[in-house]
């Protein structure tokens, strides 16, 4: 809980951070702050604890009790009270948020994470679209996967677009940014030590098996490629075996986030 908020009625230098902070993923690195609004994705923000830079709000308008509650008892450091013009530019819904917190950028790094006893993994490959990679991380929480990694260049995980297509679950399944091969390898390497019968299922429009006729085991690692190029040769290489969903149609594959979800799903129903 803050002091007395702080007034913005202008297109200020602070305001502009928000906005900055809002839209550019290097800016977000630069200052450290992601951006968060909507009602399920601040209340899954401030339940997982992430720490709060600033929450800010509509002076214009009585706060709802939700809000209000918010404001009277989380821990943040400031508070920022906008006029209504200002807060419908800087809010990206349709409806403009009351409420948006500025909180602490998560650690992304395979560091920070104890692989230890995992048994259910996510590795995605380059994803490019927000709205994909936000739709994935809920299905992966909506499956309970243990932990998601993120290979190469892809969308902010943490992109204003992702935290909403996640419905919050960001926050309760922070994906890990993996540096390099070399890192990827020697999580793969620990985790088949611990685990022999730990298996990697690679994804692909041109896979070995099909789908209805693997026997999924209860400990693995699902690798889902890029919407463009698919798997890279070398994720493809340390895959135990390439699966694929048959296609009855004019498409030759499907949405990444429709078919991780399909994926998630077969792998569960089969090793329960």
């Amino acid at each position: 809980m803050a002091g007395k908020p702080v007034y913005i009625n202008s297109d200020n230098d602070i305001y502009q951070i928000f906005t900055s902070i809002r839209d550019n993923r290097n800016k977000r690195r630069k200052y450290g702050n992601i951006f968060v609004e909507g009602v399920i994705p601040v209340n899954m923000c401030l339940k997982s604890g992430a720490k709060i830079d600033s929450i800010i709000i509509n002076r214009d308008k009585l706060l709802s009790d939700w809000a209000q509650n918010i404001v009277d008892t989380a821990v943040y450091s400031n508070l920022y009270s906008l006029k209504a013009s200002l807060l419908e530019k800087l809010s990206g819904k349709e409806i403009p948020s009351e409420l948006i917190l500025i909180a602490e950028y998560p650690d992304t790094s395979a560091a920070c994470v104890d692989i230890t006893g995992l048994k259910k993994i996510v590795l995605l490959d380059r994803p490019i679209s927000p709205g994909n990679l936000g739709t994935m991380i809920r299905s992966c929480d909506a499956f309970a996967i243990d932990l998601i990694l993120i290979s190469g260049h892809g969308a902010d995980p943490y992109d204003p677009a992702v935290i909403s297509a996640s419905r919050g679950t960001v926050f309760n399944l922070p994906p890990i940014q993996i540096a390099s091969n070399q890192e990827l390898l020697q999580i793969f390497k620990r985790l088949k030590k611990e685990n022999p019968g730990f298996t990697i299922y690679g994804t692909s429009a041109g896979g070995s098996e099909e789908i209805d006729n693997v026997a999924f085991v209860r400990e693995y690692c699902l690798l889902i490629g890029n919407e463009t190029y698919g798997l890279n040769e070398n994720l493809r290489n340390l895959a135990d075996a390439m699966i694929r969903i048959p296609m009855q149609g004019a498409a030759s594959s499907l949405n990444i986030a429709c078919a991780l979800t399909l994926f998630l799903y077969a792998i569960d129903r089969y090793s329960r």
